[in-house]
Parts: structure tokens; sequence; C-alpha cells
């Protein structure tokens, strides 16, 4: 099951500008004039549009209410504390940021298991006592499931260790790289530079170092899989932030509108070239003061349904 058409959101009650997870990722924007009331509320609009266009297409959506108290500003990003594999595996993750760590909520995994088939439960917070052990779920994590590859660009947020050890339990061959911007600062997630379709991935080349670039790229031709190579100011527009859902009629390639913009025409068709579609959504608001933009919003749901 390489791509899914079910998924789940969590609708932002707090959302705002986060200045600790803001010492690493470089994307985020200090609000100036903007006030927090306005932003958050301008969030709650993307959000609730993205989930009109993802259902509109056929991807079922099951939208969670963020819950007031504790005051999360990243509770929209889900996809960095839980993620769903088929026969019935959830894990939830090891958080880099402590004020993070307060969006892992046992009541959204318990709407999962009601709803599908969960039979096992890898519960990696306690990861967190170790700083050499941390691996923020899918934002760490750009998963191959047909060919079970593990990419993940190695930083405070995404620890060799940890990344072995998952690949250990879910029987992933773990492919590591070290990557950097212009400005020599190590890539904060992996799916900000990636992203691995059915049949491309999408990959900023230059921002892996040199000692590795070679080998991924030899890896994704492995695959059979085409490359779709990003430049760093394309990134930067959040062009490498994106996903592939099974709408209702076929593959849809999902982003928000300034990554779409961002793209070449060529890229566009290499995107679309085994009949995907593109979806995207403004997200400008989520994008600027989040640093995280469609990806990181969308937590793929892999479980069996009850009783398959």
């Amino acid at each position: 099951m390489p791509i899914t058409n079910q998924i789940f959101m969590v609708r932002p009650a707090n959302f705002g500008f986060n200045p600790e997870t803001a010492k690493d990722n470089a994307f985020q924007e200090v609000p100036k004039t903007t006030a927090e009331s306005t932003i958050a509320q301008r969030a709650i609009v993307e959000f609730d549009n993205f989930v009109n266009k993802l259902r509109e297409i056929g991807i079922e959506v099951l939208v969670v209410q963020d819950s007031e108290q504790p005051e999360k500003t990243d509770a929209v990003f889900p996809n960095n504390w839980i993620s769903t594999h088929p026969r019935g595996t959830l894990i939830t993750y090891p958080m880099y940021s402590r004020n993070r760590r307060l969006e892992r909520r046992s009541d959204i995994v318990d709407t999962l298991r009601e709803k599908w088939h969960v039979e096992r439960h890898l519960a990696l917070e306690s990861w967190e006592e170790r700083p050499d052990m941390m691996l923020e779920g899918t934002g760490a994590l750009v998963l191959d499931h047909e060919h079970e590859i593990a990419y993940a660009c190695l930083s405070k947020r995404c620890t060799k260790q940890a990344l072995y050890e998952w690949c250990e339990m879910a029987g992933y061959l773990a492919v590591p790289f070290s990557g950097i911007d212009p400005t020599g600062l190590p890539i904060y997630h992996t799916n900000v530079i990636m992203a691995v379709g059915r049949k491309q991935v999408v990959l900023a080349t230059e921002c892996v170092i040199p000692e590795d670039r070679s080998r991924i790229i030899a890896t994704i031709g492995q695959t059979g899989k085409s490359l779709v190579d990003l430049s760093w100011s394309q990134i930067q527009q959040f062009a490498g932030n994106m996903l592939q859902l099974q709408g209702k009629f076929g593959p849809v390639w999902v982003m928000s509108s300034q990554a779409y913009t961002a793209l070449t025409e060529d890229q566009v068709e290499q995107l679309q070239s085994d009949g995907s579609e593109i979806l995207h959504a403004d997200l400008r608001t989520i994008e600027t003061y989040g640093g995280g933009s469609a990806r990181c919003m969308l937590a793929e749901i892999f479980l069996p349904g009850k009783g398959e």
C-alpha cells in the first residue's frame, strides 16, 4: 500500500509562532506587525479550506479538534508525533522540542483504535530521555512503503541511532544522509526537501552533502522511480513538502499553492507523467509562522479497517 486515501488532521486552536522550534527551523518568520489572534484565525481558515479541497477529490479526512489547553502552537503538524502502518501498527515518536511533546494525545490514539484495527502500539516517547534518540515521525522519515526504505536527513530531530532502531523494528532499510542549506545550516526535517510517490521521488539534491549525494541518487534509481530535482529557492517556497495520496480518480500530489507556483512546467509534467493530478491550497500563514506546509499537516492512515 504505497499511498492511501485516508488521513487525519488536527484543526488548530492556538496556532502561532514557536520560538523554541525556530532555533533550528529556518523557515519560520517572527511576526512583526500581525497580531497573534489574527494569525491564529487565518490558520483556521487555511486549514478548513484545505480540508474541503481534499474531501472534494475523494480523500477521507478525519478532523480532530486541537484542545484549547495546554496551548500548542504546532498542533496542526501531527505527522511529527504519530504514524500508522499496514498490519495494524501505530507508532508515537520522541520529539526534540519540549513544548511540542504536549501534542501527543492519548485520545487521538483512542479514536484511531475505535475506527481502525490497531494490532500494536510502539510508544517511543521514552527515547526523549536520550539526546541521541530523537526521531520526529514522518517529518524525519520519508518512507518508500513499496520498497520498505526509510530516507532520513540526520539532524537534532533525527539521530542515526534512533533511525536504525526504528528500521530494525519496522523492517525498513535505513538510508541516512546529511543535508544543509546554502548557508551551511542543517536541514531540520527530511520532508522539507524530499517526498516519495509511486513513480517519482522529489528531492533537492543540492541540499544533500556531496559525500552522500551520489549514494542517495543511486538508491532512488534502484527503486525504478524517476527523480524530480528541486532547487534551494524552490525549497524555500515549500516545494519539497508535498505528499502523494489516492484520490477518487487516481493518485494526487498534494502541496501548498506557494509550492505549486514554485515548480517549473517540466517539473509539473514529471509529477503528472503517471497520470497523477495536483491539488494545492493556500497555506501561507501556516507556512510563514509555523515553518511547515502541506505534508506536515497530513497524518496518513494505513491501518486496516475493523474486521479486515
